[in-house]
């Protein structure tokens, strides 16, 4: 079986997401429009594994043995994943653009212009899946009218707009949803001031010229622990606010000069955040940032709640400076940070000059003790405009696409590379899913109409394998290492 299976759709997709096996693709044309259809597509994930085995025999000291331990087996098995569809639900007017599954595929929230439509899914008949809708609640109030992100995070549906607001809904019994919490962007109009537009209303039209489109949310993520939440913004800027407290913690501003920030993730642990640097028609990087949590933070997270919070930061959500090795957060106090081993400071040294050798841009903090909210590293990943970032259940694993249709995996603990896939898609990848069903399946999608399935190596980055590439990757830069003081030595010897 091929490693890379695509399936082409007819209709541009723009949303992906997954529960378990299953995996959703959304998106269309707008089919009273244009005559493009719209959908929702539900895939099952199947892995299927090949194992193939040979024999030695034993020593002739042991042929008196049975024959279950008078030869040895060994056994290697070979994961391949692969999509097979189960469901499809098709829809008229605007082209849905964002979705996001619930537990086990039993409900999908897909966003279509300002509003999120709530659908359950019955998987219970083998290879039919049948729909239903529950509700909808507006999720947008600006002129635009766009629903921009729908995640499912810690338990709630939030919901992030053009109109620089993002939301957390709570739903009864009869999926009546509320608004709990609103983090609104600092130049955001609020709610209250603003007269709700529908589609055709000759006042939306004219104040979309008078809307910043740069306040509108591009992604959102929570830490695993639940107390803080970052929100990546259209203008290239990426806020971390405190979940509980409501309060503006830091922005991030693009490390490379130009660049703006387009998605944001946090690690496992919650004490780092992955963003995506990208600049048109230039490379791309992956940016990872130190956040090691103060004690006024840590004794704060669940002493308060609130439920209609909003952000309203004295100031505009500029960022307080550009990546300085001195600077630090005035506003948040810090304790003592983490001093980094001798080889580790020397191990980025090491990358440092290995990244100018290759004539890259990608740049590693070589600092022994690194201070709350710095770069830790800024890696260059791609050749073209950052579209996506995604990480795997347990967020070992970073998943990055561009504008080429190329996705890249990478080791969450040290951004090394675990697997390049060059153009899967002929446009833009729109969606990234890593399957919580097997750890050797990534799925993507594209306005090109197309998702694709990607097998990758096995367990990758976990376990004993990851260690090797590990010690690979070790040596193969002390080598660099080695030959750059050889020749240092050398250059030295001949002109002094």
């Amino acid at each position: 079986m091929p490693s890379s299976q695509s399936i082409a759709l007819g209709f541009p997709l723009f949303g992906l997401d997954g529960a378990g096996e299953y995996c959703a693709a959304t998106g269309g044309g707008g089919a009273s429009r244009t005559g493009v259809k719209n959908g929702v597509i539900i895939y099952r994930i199947k892995t299927r594994t090949s194992s193939s085995s040979s024999s030695s025999p034993s020593s002739s000291s042991s042929s008196s043995s049975s024959s279950s331990s008078s030869s040895l087996t060994i056994a290697n098995a070979a994961s391949t994943a692969s999509l097979e569809e189960v469901g499809r639900l098709e829809m008229e007017g605007d082209a849905p653009n964002t979705v996001a599954c619930g537990e086990g595929m039993s409900l999908l929230y897909v966003g279509i212009s300002h509003s999120c439509h709530v659908y359950s899914v019955d998987l219970k008949k083998e290879g039919v899946a049948m729909f239903h809708q529950l509700g909808k609640f507006r999720s947008d109030f600006s002129p635009l009218m766009e629903q921009t992100v729908v995640r499912l995070l810690q338990g709630e549906v939030w919901t992030g707009a053009a109109d620089g607001c993002v939301r957390s809904w709570a739903h009864n019994s009869q999926h009546v949803y509320t608004q709990e919490k609103e983090f609104r962007h600092p130049a955001a109009t609020p709610r209250s001031m603003i007269k709700e537009t529908e589609e055709g209303d000759s006042d939306g039209a004219r104040n979309v010229k008078k809307h910043n489109p740069g306040i509108s949310v591009s992604d959102i993520d929570i830490s695993s622990d639940g107390s803080r939440i970052a929100i990546c913004y259209a203008e290239g800027k990426v806020g971390l606010f405190h979940l509980s407290q409501t309060t503006l913690l830091h922005t991030f501003d693009a490390f490379n000069e130009n660049y703006m920030l387009r998605c944001c993730r946090f690690s496992a642990d919650g004490n780092y955040l992955f963003t995506g640097e990208r600049m048109r028609k230039n490379v791309s990087f992956l940016s990872m940032w130190y956040l090691e949590r103060n004690e006024d933070e840590s004794n704060s997270v669940g002493s308060s709640s609130s439920t209609a919070t909003m952000i309203e930061p004295s100031k505009p959500l500029t960022s307080t400076k550009k990546y300085s090795s001195s600077s630090s957060s005035s506003s948040t106090p810090t304790t003592s940070h983490r001093s980094r081993s001798v080889p580790e400071v020397i191990y980025s040294h090491v990358l440092n000059i290995a990244s100018r050798a290759s004539l890259s841009k990608s740049y590693y903090d070589v600092r022994a003790t690194p201070t709350s909210f710095s770069l830790c590293m800024c890696v260059q990943v791609h050749k073209d405009y950052f579209s996506r970032l995604e990480v795997n259940e347990d967020r070992s694993l970073i998943a990055s696409a561009d504008a080429e249709g190329t996705v890249s995996v990478r080791r969450a603990s040290d951004l090394a590379l675990v697997k390049q896939m060059p153009q899967v898609h002929t446009f833009p990848v729109s969606g990234i899913y890593f399957p919580s069903s097997t750890s050797t399946a990534l799925i993507s999608c594209s306005p090109d109409g197309s998702v694709a399935c990607t097998t990758l190596p096995g367990q990758a980055g976990a376990g004993k394998g990851a260690a090797i590439v590990a010690r690979r990757d070790r040596l193969h830069l002390y080598a660099v290492a080695i030959l750059v003081m050889i020749l240092a030595v050398i250059i030295v010897k001949t002109f002094l």
